[in-house]
Formats: C-alpha cells, structure tokens, sequence
C-alpha cells in the first residue's frame, strides 16, 4: 500500500462522475432486467473524456520506475529560487490558436474537423494511427481534404490581424505527405492568399499546384458541417461572390501561432509591456532585444516564425547574452593543445536502423535491408530502434559497442547532415574515433530498396576506411574573417567583437552599408540610414573590428580553427590568419528589361520611386505597381520575400504625400508576414486596389501608359491608364557567387545562393565546418530575419574560437 503522501489531491477536476440512467423501481418489481441502463455512445463519449482528463495520481509508481532521469518527486513541494545571472534570455514559444473560439467550423462538435497539429500526429509514425491516415469518425481512409488557412490568424474580428508565416508551409508539407500515402487523394486548400516561408519553399508550393494538382481556392469559408451518419463534412464558402458547398472527407484548419498565457506573466515579470497581440515587442534592426538592457528574446514570443529562424535566433540570442557577461568584451584564455589516440584494430562495425528515419526517408523493408546488411563485410551487428538518436536509441548502440567490441557505427537517422555531429559526439563519448561514424542519406522518398542498399554499403565502406590516428587539437586563432560590409556583415561583426575576438571586416567597396544604401523607408522604421550611419561609427571605432575595403579574397587555406586568406586590398597583397569565416556577401537586385523599363520615364523601379518620394520629386495621380518581376518566374523560380513589403511602404507614402492618389497593385499574392499585416489592412483601407494577376500583364506606352491585367478568378480583362508604373523587382543572386563558391569550397543551392548545412537545424551552417552564411547570401529575407543570421553566425563562432 503506497503512503498517502503519494496520492495527491486534485481540486480541479473538471467535472463529477456521470450517473448512469437505471430502471424505476416499478419496473425492477418481477423482472430480470439489468437495472443500470448503460450510457448512449454519446454519454459514453462524453464520460470516457471526463475520465481520461481528471488527471487524478492513484500512486502506482510505475511513472517512478519507468524515469531513468529520475524526474518524477512524488512528494516536490513548489520551491523559489533567487538567481544572480547577467543577462536573460526569453523563450516560452508559442500557443496554437484554440479552434473551438470559431465556432462555424465546427470544431470540438465534428469528428472530421481537426487541426492541423492534431493531422500532424495522425502523419506521424508514433502517432495514435500508427502514420496511416484515417479518419477520426470511423477510421476510414480520407478521399478528399480540404484545408482551410488562416484560421486564428489576419482575423481583425479575433485580435489576430497579423500573419503567423508558418501555416502555409507547414500545411503543404502535411498534404504532400497525406497525398504520398494516399496516391488517389484530392486535396483543396481554402485561402486568402498562399504564403509558403524560408528558403525553398516555393518548390513546394510549385508542386503541390503543377505536379500533384491540388486545388487552390481563394474564398471565405462560413460554415463547416458534418453529417451525423455518413461523416462528410460540408463546407459552405463565398467564392467572387458567390456562395458554394464542398464536400469532403477530412477537414484540416490550419489554426495560428499565439503567445502562450504563462509567457504574458514573463513579460510582466520583467516589466516589458507587450504590443497589442500579445508579444514582446522588437525592432527591426534589433529583433533579439528587449526594451530592457541584457533582456534578450528568442524565437515566435516576438512574433510567429518557423523553426530554421527560431533555431538562428536561439544562437543569436546566446551570442547576445555571452556578450552581455563577458568583462570588458574579454574572451576565456585558449585551453592548451590535446591529443587523442585511438587503437588501430580491424574493423568490428554496428549498423543501426532508426525506425523514424525509414518512415521519413523512403517506408523500406527493414527486414530485408537488415538480412542485406547482416551479410556484408565486417558488420558484426544489425540493430534496430524507434529513434536511434533518443535515449533508449544511444543506450542500444552503447551495448552494442561494450558488449560486441562494436569498433565502426553506421546509422540511418531522419535527418543526416544534422544527425552527422550529433552521433559523431556520441561515438567520442563511447571511447570511438568520430571518423568511424557513418551516415546513411537514402534520400527523401526515394523508395527504391537497391539504391538503399547501394547507400548502406557506400556508408560501411567509409567508415572502413577511415583512419585509427593521433589527432592532434591546438587552440584555434581567436579571430574571425567577415567577408561582406553591408548591415548583416557589420551586425556579424559587432557580434563577434563584443565576445572579445578580433574581426577582419572585408568589403570590396569603399564604403559599408551594402543594400541598405538604396533603402530610404521601412515598414514601422523611419530612415534607415541613420541606423546604418550609427553602425558604421561603432565599428570604426571598435579597437578589436580590423576594416579592409577595395579588398577582394584570392585565397583560403586551412581548416576550422586555422585558416588562412589571402586577400588583394588596394592592389598589395594581404595574408590573415583566422580560425573562422562568415560570409555576408548579399544579393544583387534583378534588373528589368520587360514592361518597357529603361525607354520610359514613367516606368520605375521601387527602389525609384522610393528615392522620389524621398526627395519629394513624386508628383502621380495614378500608380500601378507589378509585384513579382523577377520572381516566381521560370529564371528565377523562388519568392524574393521583400518584394510585397516594399509595394506596401511605398503605397503608404503615397497616400501621405497625396491623399487622392489611385494605387493598384497587380500582385499573385500579397505575401505580407507578420504583423506587417496591419499595413496590408491599412491600405485596403484606404482604397487601394488589389487584383490577382492570371499572367503577366500587357504594358503599352503608345499613347500614354496602358496596363492590361486579366484577373485569376474572375477571368475578367482591365485595362488602367496610369501616371506611372512601377516594378517590384526581386533579389538574385551575387554574380561572384559562383568563384567565391569554388574558393571557399561551399556550396550554391539550385537557385544560386550560398547552401547551409541542414535548413531547419542549421540554418548559418555550411557544408565546410568553422564557415558560416548569412543575410542575402543565404537566401532573399527580411532585414530582421538577416540580422537574427547574423547573430546565429557570431554565436556559432563564440563556441569555436572559446574553443
């Protein structure tokens, strides 16, 4: 019998215990009836819910015995505790949106409505379906899903007009998933416009349009039903006007990103008043600081994001705060050189296979990979685990090295170029040389069992081959090279420095600033080159940032802790000694040959306009903006990001400079992020005109400026005849991109910016260990999103050169 102190008493429990509906006493008289009735499926859905959510602790034990981290005090009573720390970093995430507070979708009443978190687990291979996909209401497999976007999100209605950038994306990848598992599934998308984030994501969405011809519809949905007996779901929708019914199997509501309750008592902990949706407020050119000094904040609690930002600003934010507790900017001395030895014996190799990993990787036959295995060359052991890189994963590659003399692992992980150094630290712990560490890459949805075998005996054969050495480790140079000066550049730089190491700050111009030379306006941020001015004084002035401009690098040399460059600066040669690089070499803006650009002084570019209005030269009455030139098009098939924001900037100094002015802008969607929303809703506000392009539009200047535009869904032709046109050119590529590539021996993504090593989990990361990317050079983003790379990048080089 367990002591009474292991039976806690809950007080909020939700509900009392139903009471089952029994036979009266006149009918019990002379019967052999069951006196208790037994609930209806309804009670019993309602009782067994009631059940499972009260939460009360019968004092088993058996949570205790199952622990092995010993986590579980029965009897831990709340204690506080004063902290003294330098500086604090916050990071209580997020909260999705509750669905049930819109309750024309039906969700908490319908079997079939469910979020997309919960269709998320459904996809899983842990989850409650084991990854097959099947409906809630009768465990059928779904023929039709619909998606219905921006639900707890661009809601002024709810308190939530701002975008939570993640939705699109994630619910892309959740019905390419759905539809790679179920061939014949149709899949409808119900949406205000469709705004797939990060790098790469475009080809998602290019996809799920052209190749699996998924349906895309711009409309309002206004009701969800589901019918009792059958389980369809019905969804009614205003579509150009009219309303429509759709019926579907499935239906998944893609609910927003909110700030959590507890994380609004954090911020009146540290006396930081939120903005008006509830997040701690930042700025553009600082997003991962507080209003409060050594306050710092990491990842969507300033703000919805995804999570290869949130992983940049989790290093950032560390950069940050390692700054903030260093003494006068000093740096921990180098430890001395270590040696380590490893035995030259045979090779005794383990092949582990993570269940997780097949399911993400390709759903192959683990049995016949694990025969095909157990038959080559020096594998001793063929292993198998649910998740190779967790706990009990590690402990069975552990026994297999202690108790087999395993000498050589090879593992086939979810993720292989981010799993590389996680296993390669967990063999050192093992006593392995980190060379013996092999990874299996199958290959995302390959499915083809050969060439999967032909990947495992590529992998065996590496790691049979590597090398049994002393490894010599010397203390790395304390110093980092930045090659590009523009704001993300000088931001690495700042970063860095202030941990106390020494910056060779490169920049083939004569001046820093880079990109935001030509900016003269941000969204909520007046005049941008005053801040780029004051960065420009810091890092004249900080005595550990060394400046070489007219300085081209010719040459790299060495490893991560100990390269060596060759740069030509002024005509003279120049050889720096560095244990690290970053590269913030940014992106070129594309220039138009199209809609009669350059041989019509009507036709600008944003960047133009933006320098008229400035200059108070702008004088129109009627504009026309065309998004996306330049982007999203056969050359250049990616999103520039910016593109949109600066369209809406420059319509809202329009409106100041003159009220009546007609804006149109021809866009395919409005791809606003954030809580850049609220500018979005402004200009609707004030009358300026959105129309969804069906195409390039058809610009004229025979007498007079005339744009022809055919809209997507109404398929009607307008013609405008404006004052100006105005083209919002998209970012491309640097065209040294190519031969800084090769020097730097790194490599460019399909689109021709720099790769990083993993997109999610290391996102500043390349392929070569102790180089970084940032800004523009790692793909077209926003100025905070580049800033946030930054200081992921200096953060990433504090815990090399602190060696």
């Amino acid at each position: 019998m367990k002591k009474p102190k292991f039976i806690p008493e809950f007080k909020d429990i939700p509900t009392k215990r139903r009471k089952m509906a029994e036979l009266s006493l006149e009918e019990r008289h002379l019967s052999f009836e069951e006196v208790e009735l037994g609930f209806t499926e309804k009670e019993a859905v309602a009782e067994a819910k009631r059940c499972l959510s009260c939460r009360r602790c019968i004092g088993c034990g058996l949570c205790l015995a199952e622990c092995d981290p010993q986590a579980i005090v029965y009897d831990q009573k709340p204690e506080k505790i004063t902290l003294n720390v330098g500086a604090i970093i916050l990071a209580p995430g997020f909260a999705e949106f509750d669905a049930k507070r819109k309750r024309d979708l039906g969700y908490g009443n319908s079997f079939n409505v469910i979020t997309s978190i919960e269709f998320e687990r459904i996809l899983s291979p842990t989850g409650p379906y084991g990854g097959v996909v099947m409906r809630p209401f009768d465990g059928e497999i779904p023929k039709r899903i619909a998606f219905i976007q921006c639900v707890g999100s661009r809601e002024e209605g709810l308190g939530a007009n701002f975008c939570s950038n993640v939705c699109c994306m994630y619910a892309l990848k959740e019905a390419i998933a759905a539809h790679e598992r179920i061939p014949d599934l149709n899949v409808t998308f119900f949406h205000r416009d469709i705004r797939p984030l990060t790098k790469g994501s475009e080809d998602y969405y290019l996809k799920a349009k052209n190749d699996l011809c998924f349906t895309f519809n711009r409309a309002n949905v206004d009701t969800i039903q589901e019918d009792e007996t059958t389980g369809t779901v019905t969804v009614e929708y205003s579509e150009n006007g009219t309303s429509q019914t759709g019926d579907f199997d499935l239906v998944v509501l893609s609910v927003g990103l909110h700030t959590p309750t507890a994380a609004r008592k954090v911020l009146r902990s540290t006396r930081i008043r939120p903005n008006k949706y509830g997040f701690c407020p930042v700025s553009a050119f600082t997003p991962l600081n507080t209003p409060n000094e050594g306050v710092y904040v990491a990842g969507a609690f300033s703000g919805p994001k995804d999570i290869s930002e949130t992983m940049a600003q989790a290093s950032g934010a560390a950069a940050k705060a390692a700054a903030a507790i260093s003494a006068n900017g000093s740096r921990p001395a180098p430890s001395e050189k270590r040696k380590t030895t490893f035995k030259d014996e045979k090779a005794r190799i383990g092949l582990f296979f993570c269940q997780y990993g097949n399911s993400t990787q390709g759903n192959f036959d683990l049995e016949a990979l694990k025969k095909h295995a157990e038959k080559l060359q020096d594998v001793i052991h063929v292993g198998e685990s649910l998740y190779c890189c967790l706990h009990q994963g590690r402990q069975e590659i552990q026994g297999a090295v202690q108790e087999k003399g395993v000498n050589r692992i090879v593992i086939t992980p979810c993720y292989s170029k981010s799993h590389h150094q996680l296993f390669g630290e967990l063999a050192g712990e093992f006593g392995l040389n980190p060379e013996h560490v092999g990874i299996v890459d199958f290959g995302f949805g390959c499915g083809d069992i050969e060439e999967a075998k032909k990947s495992i005996a590529q992998a065996i054969e590496n790691v049979r081959a590597g090398t049994s050495q002393e490894i010599e480790q010397s203390a790395p140079v304390p110093a980092a090279l930045v090659l590009g000066g523009g704001l993300t550049g000088m931001t690495a730089a700042l970063d860095v420095a202030e941990q106390g190491f020494e910056v060779h700050l490169v920049d083939k111009a004569d001046t820093f600033g880079g990109h935001m030379q030509s900016l003269r306006y941000l969204l909520g941020e007046e005049d941008p080159m005053e801040k780029v001015k004051s960065i420009i004084e810091r890092i004249e002035a900080h005595e550990k940032i060394h400046v070489h401009t007219h300085a081209l690098l010719k040459k790299l040399e060495g490893e991560v802790g100990h390269f060596k460059s060759t740069l030509s600066e002024n005509g003279t040669e120049t050889v720096l000694d560095h244990g690290v690089l970053i590269v913030t070499t940014g992106a070129s803006t594309y220039k138009p040959d199209e809609f009669h650009y350059g041989k019509d002084q009507n036709v600008l570019t944003q960047t133009e306009l933006e320098q008229k209005l400035k200059d108070g030269e702008f004088k129109g009455k009627n504009v026309v903006m065309i998004q996306c030139v330049g982007s999203r098009d056969e050359a250049h098939s990616y999103c520039s990001r910016i593109c949109c924001e600066e369209a809406i900037k420059n319509t809202h100094k329009i409106k100041e400079v003159n009220t009546e002015a007609q804006v149109t802008i021809l866009h395919r969607d409005m791809r606003v992020y954030g809580f850049n929303e609220d500018y979005l809703t402004e200009a609707e506000e004030k009358g300026v005109q959105f129309i969804r392009m069906d195409g390039p539009p058809d610009v004229s200047n025979t007498n007079g400026l005339t744009v022809s535009v055919v809209d997507r869904y109404t398929k009607k032709e307008t013609k405008l005849n404006p004052d100006l046109v105005v083209l919002s050119t998209g970012l491309v590529p640097s065209e040294n991109n190519i031969e800084l590539a090769r020097l730097l021996d790194i490599k460019l993504d399909k689109d021709g910016f720099f790769q990083e090593a993993d997109s999610k989990m290391r996102p500043v990361d390349t392929d070569r260990e102790g180089i970084f990317i940032c800004g523009l050079a790692h793909s077209p983003q926003s100025v905070s999103e580049s800033l946030s790379q930054a200081s992921a990048a200096a953060g990433k080089v504090g815990l090399i050169l602190g060696n």
